[in-house]
């Protein structure tokens, strides 16, 4: 192999993305999925980076987690009661369905709006825009009264979910 291919990157090469470094890189692909080369067992232990761990460090992993377990409930609510949900805006509950098929397809859209944010302004008050955001759909969801507006809601609430994947 050539000195080039496969060294780690540095911030300031440039990629090479030639149609035959490419086919050298996926080529190489299945044969790192089943083995693991003895130098890189001692990077699979975590407890060093857990004890290097500030409490900094610690309070962005709890948010990121806290968030995450906000996210899984929403998502968890609205499926379990799907035909309350259903039955007071008057429509199927696979019209319901759909709503929580927009969350996933917006999340994208989400991490691509904060995701700028956060390269424009920094990572900390995009983040808690997020956040607001999310709070406010939330507690949104509760209030809404037609099925337009429960689409409505549930996309925004998608792109907000995204922004937190952004991060």
């Amino acid at each position: 192999m050539s000195s080039q291919s496969y060294s780690p990157y540095v911030e300031d090469e440039k990629p090479d993305l030639s149609v035959g470094a490419l086919v050298r890189y996926l080529a190489s692909r299945p044969s790192t999925l089943f083995t693991l080369p003895e130098s890189d067992t001692k990077r699979l232990n975590p407890i060093p980076p857990l004890r290097a761990m500030k409490l900094r460090h610690w309070n962005w992993y709890m948010m990121g987690f806290l968030a995450w377990t906000v996210d899984a409930m929403d998502f968890f609510v609205v499926s379990a009661s799907a035909s309350a949900i259903a039955e007071s805006l008057n429509v199927t509950i696979v019209k319901i369905t759909w709503g929580m098929t927009l969350v996933l397809m917006f999340r994208s859209v989400g991490a691509v709006i904060f995701g700028t944010i956060s390269d424009t302004w920094g990572r900390k008050w995009s983040y808690i825009a997020c956040c607001l955001c999310f709070v406010a759909l939330e507690i949104g969801m509760g209030f809404i009264t037609s099925y337009k507006q429960f689409l409505a809601v549930r996309a925004l609430f998608g792109i907000s979910m995204g922004g937190k994947s952004s991060r």
